[in-house]
Order: C-alpha cells, then structure tokens, then sequence
C-alpha cells in the first residue's frame, strides 16, 4: 500500500492513478426494428460514444488547461506601451521613427516580447499538470468512495 507523503495516510493513491481507474471509453451501438400495422417494415441504428467517470475521477482530473488568451493580451498591450516609450527615447538618438532602426527595433521588442509571453504561459501549464501527475489523494480527499479505488487498484 502507498504511503501519502504529506499526512503518511496509507489509503492514499496517486491522482493520476485514481483518476485513470476511474475513467472508462463507453462505445454502444443499438439496432432496432419493427412492423407497422400497414405490413410496413422499419429498421433503425444508433451509436454513441464517450467518456464515463466515477464522481471521484472528476474530483482527481488533472488541471484544466487555462485560457491564457486574456492575460497574454493584457501582457501585449502592457509591452506595446513600453515599445512606445523605449521608441520616443531611443529612436530619436539612433534616427528617425521612419528608419530602418525604427523597424527593427519594433520587430525585436514585440515580436521578442509575444514570444516570451507565449513561453512563460506554456511553462505555467506545464506546472500545474506535474504538480497534478505528483499529487496524492488520501483520507477525506477520497470521501466514501475509497473503498471502490482500492478495488480498482
């Protein structure tokens, strides 16, 4: 039996795993048919397919991969104002806004910027789901239900 390491439960199993043993792909096909009273004959498939999970799959599903679509432009915007500023003061001593300098100096600073901003967001993302991956769940975390994790593990 696994030993939680933070309270040293031992009816404490990994998130994942809880997560995983908890989780089944359902694919189901029904046929089906039938005669009218008018001698007519029908027949009819129907298919489904999908994803079932126990309550205590979803209390240990790993983290929601965040929107990052408002923070990255917040940070877009904030970085354009500091090419503005950095442009007035440096470009004026290098040559004119219209030059080449001017150009090139836009491109590095907020094609630089988006890039680190894209990287920095993926590396946050990244975080939590290792954080997920190492997590433990044990004790009240499990509720009721670890007796059907045990069983399944």
């Amino acid at each position: 039996m696994n030993a939680c390491p933070k309270c040293g439960s031992t009816e404490a199993h990994k998130a994942s795993v809880v997560h995983a043993s908890q989780t089944s792909s359902v694919n189901a096909t029904t046929v089906g048919g039938g005669v009218g009273l008018g001698g007519a004959v029908g027949l009819g498939v129907a298919g489904t397919s999908g994803t079932s999970q126990s309550l205590l799959a979803q209390k240990a599903a790993p983290p929601k991969k965040p929107n990052h679509i408002a923070h990255g432009c917040v940070l877009y915007v904030v970085l354009f104002f500091v090419y503005a500023f950095l442009n007035s003061v440096l470009v004026g001593q290098f040559g004119s806004a219209d030059s080449a300098w001017g150009s090139a100096f836009a491109l590095i600073v907020l094609g630089g910027g988006a890039v680190v901003i894209i990287y920095c967001m993926r590396q946050l993302t990244k975080k939590q789901l290792v954080g997920w991956r190492q997590g433990w769940m044990s004790g009240s975390e499990l509720g009721s239900a670890t007796d059907v994790a045990r069983s399944t593990l």
